[in-house]
This record gives structure tokens, C-alpha cells and sequence, in this order.
């Protein structure tokens, strides 16, 4: 401005004898002048401006951010699950994506905020996944400290938190890296997932492929085991079910150790892509705890080779039979009949105890399999509680009404309406009816098998339809099963009514029975189908045909003591060090639980208080990684490209290249010195040709 005023030109005064043609001609240039005098204005200002710019030291960044990145946002996603430990030429997926990682880290401009986010075996309050500036330090403890686990990632819902966090930031840049091994099974949902989001382009994401092993790969999807009930004596049914990954037939030999010695061996031949179930039969000769493993022959993927498994053989069965019956008459209580039953020489593997109703409370029912109310009216809100407690950890409760029990009680107390899951009755109990009345007019009912496939009557159907036909019932009540009912009748009544119904509560079972096994009432307890019916209740708590075994990150829960107050639990993992559980003496939960089982194998679990007791689990690594069948880059790519550019990368040296072109900053000041003395240039010559001009 200084310069313009400096500069402006003064014309000089000149005398003249005549004017009148001097005063057209400036009234036809002033307009014209004005006009210069605004452009040169402009043009000096415009060099003023710049000067300034370029001692500002502006960058043009491949991203096209002006003033370049002096820092960005960058999230590092580090794929550590089960398939990353995958091997090729000695080297694992994992190791690479490490060193690839470390190429990230080392390429990040001075100022930047950073991340590194682990789809498996990281707290949700972890330091490293908070998004800020660190010192180089941190980079070190945070890769040094991972590995690959033997759990399931969920890369794809940690890919749309980081694309979410990522738009909300106001760096100058935002960098999503993605180091992985590609497996389909991770990336078959971000396409759903990324369209929640909206778009605007302004993310630039690298997905880093790691190599991995090319040869094909079987891993143990599953292991599962049946028994009829673990006790001594018993078999064991062991199953692992296979699953082979690549695009030829693969042949692996098959091996089960118990308590590391070998036990049974198998060669067995897979199709491509396909699965193989295989059954091993392990016997109980001991009660205590048995432990084993499956494990097959080395291949790409040696994580999912073995799969160990645990199960506890009981010496007893221990049942709790709760009567109601005040008889001092042993034959007028229908518990007499039903222990006769279970255990009919007072020996044997079933121990029923009979207590008081008002005794329950004080029960631990971690120590039985099974609870039979016979005959109680009612039972205290506490203990309905811990029936509750009971069933869905896994055990077996029967309810058999009797003279005192009026349906619209239990209906209130333990049906549908008592809770969210319908309750621990399996139907409605309806009114009492009496079938035959002595001295009255005889109107016999019998019963008959509703289901020979019923858990209740499977193990005796041979002899249960001609067992039950000559069972006489004198009354029962009715009980109500509808179509909509969970309720699965296993005996009714020779008219179709049901008798022995039966449904699943949490991980448990509840049977109910229409009329007590006692003379007045039925006399079944006079049948020989009423002893193997009674067993089969109380081996019903104790079957085992399930999946007995975690998935690597699962938490463990030491469902016990019951009692709330002070427990302590000591738990070994495979490998590390020992940890110890406590529940302080004021606490009400019931439930220890561990949650770092990341580690493949046997954890041991002592229970020092309130009593001493030991539990084994069985950790296996994720039957999702198993397959290791890659994504293709298109798949890959494409969700990404809503939000920015995208790379895809397979190598280290790659991925420093794609940083490097992405964050190849312009120097600007140069140029913006040269427009500088163009734009000056250009004033000087716009201006000494302007003052000729006025001269002439």
C-alpha cells in the first residue's frame, strides 16, 4: 500500500491559452485511470499477500492438504487371531505384519496421533487404543507385547469403528492401516457394516496382505463328547470334527492322548474344502478328572491341530429330595418310594438325601445333580431363587404335586409369569381329578408312552409301552400343554392327557409329574418300569453331549459356592503366570469368572474358600480360523473406497512405497517466491508504461 501511495502520479499544472478542449479529454480518461489505479492496487497487495505465504513454508501433500503433514491420525489394525500364525518359508503371517508395522510407525510424520488396535486379546480400556501422541517407546512395548492368539478376530467390526473415529477427526490427515492375512471369513460383512456410515472421501486406508503358507491346511473345527452319565465304569464318546482348507485332497493322521499316553490312533483322507466327523471311544475307569487331547499331523496352520478336553467322572450321583409329606408313615410319602427306587440297596452310584422343606435354603446345590420337590405346597422367594440358580447352571429339578398343593400356587410361584424364561414349571397345572373312588363306580385309567424317543423313556422303550399300559392311576392332576407350550410330553395317560412332561431351563431341565408315585395315587411305584424311570431321572442332570470345551477369549465362570460371601479361586493357565480370583465376604454375586484365556490348553481352577475344590477347562482355539481361504483384493478394496484412496499392498517394500506417494509433500515456498517477482514484474512494467502514457 505504501509502495501504491509512494508511487501515485501527480500530474503537473500547465498553462495553457485555451481549455476548453483539455476538459473533454480528462472528463473521457478518468475513468480510465481509476481503473489502473485499482489494478495496481491489486497487483501490489497480491505481492505483499504472497510474500507473506511463502515465509509461512506452505506444503502441498499427495492428499492435497496445503501446509502439508506436519502430523495425521493414524490407526494401525494388527490382525492377531488364530489364522495369522500360519506359516510360510519359516516365517508367519503374524511376524510380517509386525514388520510391516514397524514400517508404518517409522514412516510417521513428527506431531502425529497414533493407535495400534488388536482384534483379539485387547481391553477395551487399553492405553494403545486410545488415539493420541506418543513417544517412539510406546510404538516398541506395543508390538513387542503382541501375538498371535488362538482366538477369533472381529477385524471387520474394529475396520468400521476405526473409518467412524477417523472421519470425526481434525488432523490434517487421517491414515487407516489394515495388516492382515486376508482370510474371506473376516471380510465377507464390512461391506454391509461400512454402508451405516456416511461418506466423504476423505480417508486414505493401506491394506497390508501378509503372506501366507500356500500348501493346504485341516484344523479341528470342533471336539464334542457323549456319555450317558460320567461315572466310573462308563464310556466316553470323544468326536472332532475336521475341516481341510485348500484346493486338493489332504491326508492327516489323527491321535488321542489321555493323560499323555496314546491311546487310539487314525489315518484318514479329507476331500478339498470338506469336513470329516471322527469318534473316538475313551473309557472311565476312575472318578477324578480325565484330560486328553486329539491332535493331527503338522501342516501351514499348527494352532488348530489339537484340541484338548476335560470332563469329571463323579463317584455318585447325589440327588436332594425335598418331601412335604408330613406323614410319620414312610409308605404315605411319596420320597420313601422314590429313594427306594434310586437306590434300592442303599447302595450303589445314586445317593438321594431327603431334608425339609425349610432346610432347603440351607442346601449347597453345587453339591447335588438333582432336586425333587415331592409333595411341597410352597416354598420361600429364596429358595424358588436358588432352584432357579440351580437349573440354569445345569441340573435336573422334578416337581410332583400331592394332596396339599393347589395349582394356582405353583402356577404363580414357579410358572411361565415368575420370570423371563417361563418359569421353572413346564405346563400349567390344572384341577385334581380323581379317577377311581373305593366303594364308588370304578373308572380306571392307565398310561402309556407319549414319545419312545423322549430322554425319559428312550432307555427302557422296550419294555415301557406294556409296563405303563398295566400302571392303574387312581388321580391326578391336570396339567395344560398346548401347541405353543415348550412342554414335551413323555408319558400321558391312556386318553391322551399328559402325565410326565418336561421342558429345558437355561442349561437345565425341569420335569413334572401329574400324581405322586405313592399308593391313593397311582401305582406305578409297583411297576418295574418305575426303577429305570427314576434312574433316568437323575442320570438326566448328569449326561454329557455337549461342546465341552471353550473357545480361546471365552470367560471362565466358576458357577459356585452358591452362598454369596468371601471366595477365592487360584487358576493356572497353560503357560504365564498364576492368577488368583477373589469375591470380597460383602459381595452377593455368585459367579467367579476369569476372562484371559487366550492361551491354548488345560486351565486348572483351585478353589481354596470357602471349600476346596479343583475344576479343569479345556481351552481350544477359534473353530472360525479354521478355514483359511482368502479374500480376494477387489472384496477387500472395495467397501474402503467410500471413504478415500486405497492400497493394497503384499510386501514391505510395497507399503513403503504407497506411504511414501501418499505422503510426498511439495515444497511450496519457491514457487510462491517466483509468482512473487512475476507479479512485480508485472506492476513495474503495467506502471512505467502508465507514466509514459501520462507524460505523452
Amino acid at each position: 500500500m505504501a509502495i501504491h501511495l509512494l508511487a501515485k502520479h501527480r500530474a503537473r499544472e500547465v498553462a495553457f491559452p485555451s481549455l476548453r478542449f483539455l476538459k473533454k479529454t480528462v472528463q473521457r480518461t478518468a475513468s480510465r485511470r481509476r481503473l489502473e489505479e485499482i489494478l495496481l492496487l491489486v497487483l501490489r497487495a497480491l505481492a505483499l499477500g504472497l510474500v507473506a505465504l511463502a515465509l509461512a513454508r506452505p506444503r502441498l501433500s499427495g492428499g492435497g492438504k496445503v501446509f502439508g503433514l506436519s502430523g495425521v491420525a493414524c490407526i494401525v489394525i494388527l490382525d492377531n487371531s488364530l489364522s495369522m500364525s500360519q506359516d510360510a518359508y519359516g516365517v508367519s503371517a503374524f511376524d510380517r505384519a509386525q514388520a510391516a508395522a514397524r514400517e508404518v510407525f517409522s514412516s510417521l510424520p513428527p506431531g502425529s496421533r497414533w493407535a495400534i488396535w488388536y482384534p483379539c486379546n485387547q481391553a477395551e480400556d487399553d492405553p494403545l487404543r486410545i488415539l493420541q501422541a506418543r513417544p517412539s517407546t510406546d510404538i516398541q512395548k506395543g508390538l513387542i507385547q503382541a501375538e498371535a492368539t488362538s482366538g477369533a478376530g472381529h477385524l471387520s467390526d474394529l475396520i468400521r469403528d476405526a473409518v467412524a473415529l477417523l472421519r470425526e477427526e481434525k488432523s490434517s490427515a487421517s491414515e487407516l492401516f489394515i495388516l492382515t492375512d486376508g482370510q474371506l471369513r473376516e471380510w465377507e460383512p464390512l461391506a454391509a457394516q461400512v454402508r451405516e456410515i456416511a461418506s466423504d472421501r476423505s480417508l486414505q486406508s493401506f491394506i497390508y496382505t501378509a503372506e501366507a503358507g500356500t500348501g493346504s491346511n485341516i484344523g479341528i473345527e470342533a471336539l464334542t463328547i457323549s456319555v450317558r452319565a460320567p461315572l466310573p465304569g462308563e464310556e466316553a464318546r470323544v468326536e472332532v470334527k475336521l475341516k481341510a482348507s485348500g484346493e486338493r485332497e489332504a491326508r492327516t493322521t489323527a491321535s488321542l492322548y489321555l493323560g499323555g499316553a496314546l491311546a487310539a490312533q487314525k489315518r484318514v483322507t479329507l476331500p478339498r474344502n470338506g469336513t470329516l466327523s471322527l469318534p473316538f471311544a475313551v473309557p472311565l475307569m476312575t472318578s477324578g478328572w480325565v484330560t486328553g487331547l486329539v491332535q493331527i499331523d503338522r501342516d501351514t496352520c499348527n494352532r488348530d491341530n489339537r484340541a484338548v478336553f476335560s470332563l469329571q467322572v463323579r463317584e455318585h450321583i447325589r440327588i436332594l429330595l425335598v418331601e412335604g409329606n408330613p406323614s410319620v408313615l414312610p409308605r404315605e410319602r411319596a420320597s420313601f418310594y422314590m429313594a427306594s427306587a434310586l437306590a434300592p440297596l442303599g447302595t450303589g452310584p445314586v445317593k438321594p438325601r431327603r431334608v425339609l422343606p425349610g432346610e432347603l435354603i440351607h442346601q449347597d446345590l453345587s453339591e447335588v445333580e438333582m432336586v425333587c420337590l415331592i409333595e411341597v405346597p410352597d416354598l420361600p422367594d429364596l429358595a424358588i431363587a436358588r432352584l432357579k440358580t440351580f437349573v440354569r447352571g445345569g441340573g435336573t429339578l422334578a416337581l410332583i404335586p400331592g394332596q396339599e398343593v393347589k395349582p394356582d400356587t405353583w402356577n404363580q410361584r414357579l410358572g411361565a409369569r415368575s420370570d423371563a424364561a417361563g418359569g421353572l414349571l413346564p405346563a400349567p397345572l390344572g384341577p385334581l381329578h380323581p379317577y377311581h373312588q373305593p366303594g364308588g363306580r370304578a373308572s380306571k385309567r392307565s398310561l402309556a408312552p407319549a414319545e419312545l424317543g423322549h430322554p425319559l423313556i428312550a432307555a427302557f422303550a422296550s419294555i415301557a409301552r406294556e409296563a405303563l399300559r398295566r400302571t392303574r392311576v387312581d388321580q391326578a392332576f391336570f396339567i395344560q400343554v398346548d401347541g405353543d407350550s415348550p412342554a414335551r410330553v413323555a408319558i400321558s395317560l391312556d386318553r391322551g392327557e399328559p402325565f410326565l412332561v418336561s421342558k429345558t431351563y437355561g442349561s437345565g431341565h425341569t420335569i413334572l409329574w401329574a400324581a405322586p408315585p405313592r399308593p391313593g395315587w397311582t401305582s406305578l411305584q409297583a411297576r418295574p418300569v418305575f426303577v429305570p424311570l427314576m434312574h433316568t431321572h437323575a442320570y438326566l442332570g448328569q449326561s454329557v453331549n455337549r461342546q465341552s470345551v471353550l473357545q480361546a477369549g471365552a470367560r471362565l465362570v466358576l458357577a459356585g459356592p452358591e452362598r454369596p460371601g468371601r471366595a477365592v479361586a487360584t487358576i493356572t493357565p497353560p503357560a504365564g503366570e498364576v492368577a488368583t480370583v477373589r469375591r470380597p465376604r460383602s459381595s452377593q454375586e455368585n459367579p467367579l469368572t476369569f476372562s484371559d484365556t487366550w492361551q491354548h490348553g488345560l486351565y486348572t481352577v483351585e478353589i481354596t474358600e470357602p471349600e476346596k475344590e479343583k475344576r479343569i477347562f479345556a481351552v481350544n482355539p477359534a473353530a472360525e480360523e479354521v478355514d483359511l481361504t482368502r479374500a480376494s483384493r477387489q472384496r477387500m478394496v472395495d467397501p474402503l473406497k467410500r471413504f478415500g484412496a486405497v492400497t493394497h499392498t503384499e510386501s514391505t517394500e510395497e507399503l513403503a512405497e504407497a506411504i511414501s506417494a501418499a505422503r510426498d509433500d511439495i515444497d511450496l515456498m519457491d514457487p510462491l517466491l517466483m509468482v512473487v517477482l512475476v507479479v512485480l514484474l508485472a506492476e513495474a512494467v503495467y506502471g512505467a508504461g502508465r507514466t509514459r502514457h501520462a507524460q505523452t
